[in-house]
């Protein structure tokens, strides 16, 4: 918003792909705080920062207008000059325009025909300069330097008289020049001004300030500066609004992970796999549901007793081990050795290199008090 606002004021531009820019800043920054969050809501809030920094950098570039700068007497000439223009197309009097150039953009001196800015030159040197310096005040104070916007506010008086009189029909106030109103109402508006005294005209203007947002004490109300700029805007802000917007939206949405990727997050460490509520993954079985796990639990026969899942412990006893083949144990263990190694929660005490079988009793079954004997499994914490 300050970037924005800093260039239209000292620049004298509104240049749209500032406005872009801000939209692109907003994506990538919600996008580099959002993580692997992606859809709708990192947009959305990357859309939000971008309007509401384009809109508060418009808004500030009119508030250092209207409070920071204080106008010269090239912007009193420019009021003024558009009065004598305004006059010259009622009378149908040939205005020499520059090419390019009209009353919609013009704004300094080169701008306009010589003798329309030597006409405003005598206008403004016939006021006495006690008023010049009161109407250089701000921008607002400029205003009255147009005395058709002046006595518009005498128009709008008349029109609410007669309306509360009972008059119907071909009334209409909230204009700014003649050909606003009613030619009755306008002719009576011009005759009051007129008669009135230096004095009470200043005190009127003064109503007009009041009614143009300006304090008692010369400050400018706040909702001047909103209004400013509601009317200041064009096709070409709404234009750069949107495209800061919607890129805003396309770079805070993100791209959702591949299905390779998401494999590889899981599988970056055991320790991530059984975080993620996949511990079967880390000794070698399918995860959770899906068609490997369907296939193993419908592989045995109905009625089979359901087998027993293999633990940590189970894998290092010897009583399990003794019923194992040669290849297939030593590959198991050599598989859980190194899952082991790499989970820093647990210690494993490596098996001796001559294991001795375990003792069977009398009834043929191995003697489960050995089977502590040369393993020890333990969970740190």
């Amino acid at each position: 918003a300050a970037l924005w606002a800093g260039t239209v004021y000292y620049s004298g531009w509104e240049i749209g792909i500032i406005a872009w820019l801000i939209g692109v800043f907003a994506g990538v920054g919600v996008r580099s705080v959002a993580g692997r969050s992606v859809g709708g809501g990192p947009a959305a809030v990357a859309m939000l920062c971008a309007v509401v920094c384009v809109l508060a950098g418009k808004l500030g570039s009119i508030a250092l207008m209207l409070y920071a700068d204080q106008p010269t007497q090239e912007d009193a000439l420019v009021v003024l000059s558009d009065t004598v223009v305004r006059q010259y197309e009622r009378e149908g009097r040939q205005i020499n325009w520059r090419f390019g150039t009209s009353v919609e953009n013009a704004y300094s001196e080169s701008d306009y025909p010589t003798d329309i800015w030597a006409q405003a030159q005598t206008a403004w040197y016939d006021i006495p300069v006690a008023d010049r310096e009161r109407y250089l005040t701000s921008y607002v104070h400029l205003t009255l330097l147009d005395t058709e916007y002046v006595v518009s506010y005498i128009a709008d008086e008349i029109v609410d008289e007669r309306l509360m009189a009972g008059a119907v029909g071909g009334l209409s106030s909230g204009g700014f020049v003649m050909e606003d109103y009613d030619p009755g109402v306008w002719s009576e508006a011009v005759s009051r001004w007129n008669t009135m005294s230096p004095d009470e005209r200043r005190s009127f203007e003064g109503y007009v300030l009041r009614q143009e947002g300006v304090t008692a004490e010369g400050a400018i109300d706040e909702w001047v500066v909103l209004a400013v700029a509601l009317a200041s805007l064009g096709i070409w802000d709404i234009l750069w609004l949107g495209l800061a917007t919607l890129s805003a939206w396309k770079l805070g949405y993100g791209a959702p992970m591949s299905d390779a990727e998401q494999q590889a997050v899981m599988m970056a460490s055991p320790k991530q796999a059984a975080n993620a509520g996949s511990k079967e993954m880390a000794f070698g079985r399918p995860v959770g549901g899906g068609e490997n796990a369907a296939a193993s639990t419908n592989s045995a026969p109905m009625g089979a007793p359901k087998p027993e899942t293999t633990s940590e412990a189970a894998v290092f006893n010897p009583s399990v081990r003794a019923g194992m083949a040669d290849e297939a144990e030593e590959e198991m263990l050599n598989e859980h050795r190194a899952l082991f190694d790499d989970d820093p929660e647990s210690t494993v005490i490596e098996l001796p290199p001559e294991a001795p079988k375990p003792m069977t009793g009398d009834a043929g079954q191995p003697d489960a008090d050995e089977g502590g004997a040369f393993f020890k499994a333990r969970r740190a914490g």
